[in-house]
């Protein structure tokens, strides 16, 4: 399974956390070019979590992997919107 994570305005998305779960979890994050990759991993149904600091956690809760299966899974994160705001 690999991608790439891009921010909504920064352009690519360095050290994203990219965490995968269903009986096993597989943690990493993306390299200086917002890419992520995972080998080697079990067939299986997974949940894709991908975090970083300053912008909103996303999910893609039903990922299906079979064996042989070059899986591409792109996100778009967006900044978190302020606690708080002036008027």
């Amino acid at each position: 399974m690999r991608g790439q994570v891009l921010g909504s305005s920064s352009g690519v998305e360095v050290g994203a956390n990219i965490n995968l779960a269903t009986n096993i979890r597989y943690s990493m994050k993306t390299n200086e070019e917002g890419m992520y990759l995972l080998a080697d991993m079990r067939p299986g149904n997974y949940q894709i979590q991908v975090s970083h600091a300053g912008f909103k956690t996303i999910a893609e809760p039903d990922v299906l992997l079979n064996i042989r299966d070059a899986v591409v899974i792109n996100f778009t994160h967006y900044k978190r919107a302020p606690l708080w705001s002036r008027f």
